[in-house]
């Protein structure tokens, strides 16, 4: 009886899939590299990283609040920006 008692009142734990997928290409000889960092919810993009723009875009609804708020964190964007440069695609790391 307990187990069950517990099973019917205890809400349903749900599973969440978090991903970053990188994208590099590469114009001029590598003289010029752009970048998408794309953040995906449950395998659905939501929010990317444009390293041409420097900034986070919304894909969706679910990105447009997280974008904005990376957004604003201008240190955030600052670190991530020279990161970017100077540096081969498979070398950089970031912080979720």
């Amino acid at each position: 009886g307990w187990a069950l008692l517990n099973l019917l009142l205890l809400p349903q734990a749900h599973m969440v899939l978090e991903q970053l997928k990188s994208e590099c290409r590469f114009y001029n000889r590598t003289q010029r590299v752009w970048c998408l960092f794309r953040h995906l919810c449950n395998l659905k993009e939501f929010m990317c990283f444009d390293s041409n723009m420097g900034e986070y875009l919304q894909v969706t609804e679910l990105g447009w609040l997280e974008a904005k708020y990376r957004n604003n964190w201008k240190e955030l964007l600052a670190r991530k920006n020279v990161q970017l440069r100077g540096r081969p695609c498979f070398l950089w790391v970031f912080p979720h």
